[in-house]
């Protein structure tokens, strides 16, 4: 294992990577199935109660795998170098199951990666919805993107929002919804790492995110101060 120190400019290279996920998923679902779901039965959609996200409890080998994959991201970060380190689905699984880090995570999400898309099984409060009746409640189901950070800019494109009672409809997601979010979140992320003063200097070393086939490619940059 990689003895190089830990960065210590933020909390990206410890929990908030996948918490950051969980955020970007959350955006996703909020900014294309918010309205749809006010007026169109808001209790199909969200439930009073949080679910148990289950993952298969994973082998020692893949445990310390995903750790291996998580120290090399640190190690790049903390020596300041371009690298680009993968994660699969299985590695970000371990680390909610397994990791003290990702503890928060735990019971909340479950990935998979396939055809350059991720998928979240997610139980998370839409509290964050800026309309009446949603503070307190849950959405319980899966989310399916698209995701490409490079250089500042995000780039989403939603395939699926669905809960066991119903889904979002293909159309609302295929529309010009797509790139107006990417551009409004980008904003939004911009703004609130402005903000943030460590994070901010994290983000500057993260180059790239990506989901390329079945991995989440993540790309560092070289910071000249």
């Amino acid at each position: 294992m990689d003895d190089s120190p830990e960065p210590r400019s933020g909390c990206f290279p410890k929990g908030c990577l996948i918490v950051s996920l969980v955020g970007i998923a959350m955006a996703v679902m909020v900014g294309a199935g918010a309205f749809y779901l006010y007026g169109k039965m808001l209790d199909r959609f969200t439930s009073v109660r949080p679910a148990e996200v289950q993952i298969v409890t994973p082998s020692r080998d893949a445990i310390q795998i995903a750790r291996l994959t998580l120290d090399r991201f640190r190690a790049a970060l903390a020596n300041n170098r371009e690298e680009t380190i993968e994660f699969t689905s299985a590695d970000l699984n371990a680390l909610v199951s397994a990791d003290s880090d990702f503890a928060g995570a735990r019971g909340k999400v479950r990935f998979a990666m396939a055809d350059s898309a991720m998928t979240m099984d997610l139980s998370t409060p839409v509290d964050s919805v800026p309309l009446p009746r949603f503070r307190g409640r849950w959405f319980n189901g899966t989310v399916r993107f698209s995701l490409d950070y490079s250089y500042g800019q995000f780039a989403f494109g939603p395939q699926l929002i669905q809960t066991s009672s119903g889904r979002v409809p293909t159309w609302l997601l295929t529309t010009e919804f797509g790139s107006s979010f990417s551009h409004s979140f980008t904003k939004s992320f911009t703004e609130a790492v402005q903000k943030n003063r460590q994070g901010a200097t994290l983000w500057k070393h993260i180059k790239k995110i990506t989901v390329e086939g079945d991995k989440l490619d993540v790309t560092t940059q070289r910071v000249v101060d």
